[in-house]
């Protein structure tokens, strides 16, 4: 899949997402969005621009250990070793994590 990334969390120190030491990572784009929706088993959204109703974006819904979010695009879908799915806005490079 296009920008699919295998990383390793690289830090011992305890952080808030330090749980999960091995994730895959993609950054949601409109060319990666069918092969992300596979992947991640979400639905596609249409999401329109709220000063510029001819402005239109990806997205998708998937459901994650905390319940159903959504993932914009821009954002990244994160999935653990145990299979749970998670969005975050930052790139996981920011947060410690580095390529496998």
């Amino acid at each position: 899949m296009e920008g699919l990334k295998t990383l390793k969390w690289a830090d011992d120190r305890q952080t808030c997402i330090e749980a999960d030491r091995l994730i895959e990572a993609v950054q949601l784009t409109k060319e990666n969005l069918e092969e992300v929706l596979e992947w991640s088993g979400g639905f596609e959204v249409e999401e329109i621009d709220a000063l510029n109703h001819e402005l239109k974006f990806v997205g998708l819904n998937v459901v994650t250990a905390l319940g159903p979010r959504r993932c914009s695009e821009g954002e990244w879908l994160i999935k653990n070793k145990d299979g749970w799915f998670f969005v975050m806005k930052s790139d996981p490079l920011a947060f410690g994590y580095e390529p496998l």
